[in-house]
């Protein structure tokens, strides 16, 4: 964990001209707080590189895939849009690529920086080819090429429902406006099987919810998600109705995906 002015220090450091510099003062002005504590001096630097390169490609989306094997990261920094949280894990989902963990941040500006560390899943290689079919996959998903509801379906129908514990949990969700006084926080304790992120975020997304900030972990198959999430226009989730419905809806997903068979 940085402390957040020697990060800030840090990259000013890195700046080779003044395009850099000014690079840097924009992101860490629009980042929010978290993310100067949380994310490492690589990274951050990473994101710099990514931000530069998009620009100078003219492209609204870029996914880097860092690592390779059996356990890999992957950076997508884009421009933000309806349903973008819920469109990459479907573009994983697409690939049979199971997420182990996740965090979200959003700029003030819009644009979202998401780290996924993701194993190949079932029947994939893993190998360097397939990381980069990912992460052309997750672009191509963003800019709206291809069919993304048709990839979902065949990729359902292709991967085991089994689920990825042996020992059914009931699925536990909290929705919270207390702990931010500025979006409604979500906690989803579950089992997990691949695809369960995605129904997650989809669910939220058809609610009109957006995802402002993500935390995914998974241990030894139980699933704890953290979502910060807020109304289309940036209020919390206030209506009762609306927030039993974020309840059971995600209770309702994550109940499904623990079944073996529909």
């Amino acid at each position: 964990i940085e402390d957040p002015g020697a990060l800030e220090s840090r990259l000013h450091a890195w700046a080779k001209n003044e395009d850099d510099r000014a690079l840097v003062v924009e992101h860490c002005r629009r980042v929010p707080p978290r993310y100067l504590v949380e994310v490492s001096y690589e990274d951050a630097v990473f994101h710099l590189e990514m931000f530069k390169s998009m620009r100078s490609a003219n492209k609204e989306v870029v996914a880097a895939v860092r690592g390779g094997g059996d356990l890999v990261d992957i950076w997508v920094v884009s421009t933000d849009r309806p349903k973008r949280f819920s469109q990459i894990c479907g573009a994983f989902l697409g690939h049979g690529v199971s997420v182990i963990s996740a965090i979200a941040y959003t700029r003030e500006d819009g644009v979202i920086l998401d780290h996924f560390r993701v194993a190949p899943g079932l029947d994939n290689a893993g190998d360097e080819v397939f990381w980069q079919k990912v992460g052309t996959g997750i672009e191509e998903t963003l800019q709206g090429k291809g069919d993304f509801l048709k990839r979902i379906e065949a990729a359902r129908r292709r991967i085991p429902r089994t689920p990825l514990i042996s020992r059914r949990i009931e699925p536990e969700i909290r929705v919270d406006n207390k702990l931010s006084d500025r979006y409604t926080v979500v906690d989803v304790i579950c089992g997990d099987r691949i695809g369960l992120l995605y129904g997650l975020s989809r669910a939220l997304a058809d609610l009109s919810c957006d995802i402002h900030f993500a935390k995914i972990s998974t241990n030894q198959g139980l699933v704890t998600d953290v979502f910060y999430i807020s109304e289309v226009g940036g209020s919390q989730v206030t209506d009762p109705e609306k927030m039993l419905n974020v309840k059971r809806l995600l209770k309702a997903v994550a109940a499904d995906f623990q079944e073996s068979q529909r």
